[in-house]
């Protein structure tokens, strides 16, 4: 995808995980070093600060209907939201649920670098659409926090008694 998007555009990966030393030979082999940056792991507020600088949320799941990624919800997925970033995902069926009840971002069809790229640059040029995204990320930030859903838990373990 990083291939195909211009050069302003940069991808940065923070944290860790099963897959980032195959990325980063990745970006090696393909010479994307200027446009791909690994970050490595932080604490919370200094992930956080990364993440509100960010243009664009990506959860890319590799989905399919006998999958357990089908039903993924990522904490990366409330980062976004929290620091109102608007979501670019494949439709795993929680993520496209909140996405679209919130109406805080769009999807990808297929993992194809070439349509990521489309996709992406699609929403650089709609500034209607992503404002309002953005916009809308305050409400959902509002309704899908911690305090909120401790009291759905705490109901939830006081009817299973």
């Amino acid at each position: 995808m990083m291939q195909v998007l211009p050069d302003e555009f940069l991808l940065l990966f923070v944290g860790g995980g099963t897959v980032i030393e195959k990325l980063k030979r990745m970006v090696n082999e393909l010479k994307l070093e200027s446009k791909v940056k690994f970050i490595g792991m932080l604490p919370y507020h200094q992930m956080m600060n990364y993440t509100r600088q960010s243009y664009l949320g990506l959860i890319f799941e590799k989905i399919d209907f006998t999958d357990e990624h089908n039903f993924a919800l990522p904490n990366r997925f409330f980062d976004y939201v929290k620091a109102g970033i608007p979501v670019l995902s494949t439709k795993a069926i929680e993520i496209k649920a909140l996405i679209e009840r919130y109406n805080i971002g769009t999807f990808v069809d297929n993992l194809n670098p070439a349509h990521l790229a489309e996709k992406i640059m699609q929403i650089s040029e709609d500034a209607s659409s992503y404002n309002c995204w953005k916009s809308n990320t305050a409400k959902a930030a509002s309704d899908l926090c911690w305090e909120n859903e401790e009291k759905k838990l705490i109901e939830f373990m006081n009817n299973i008694r």
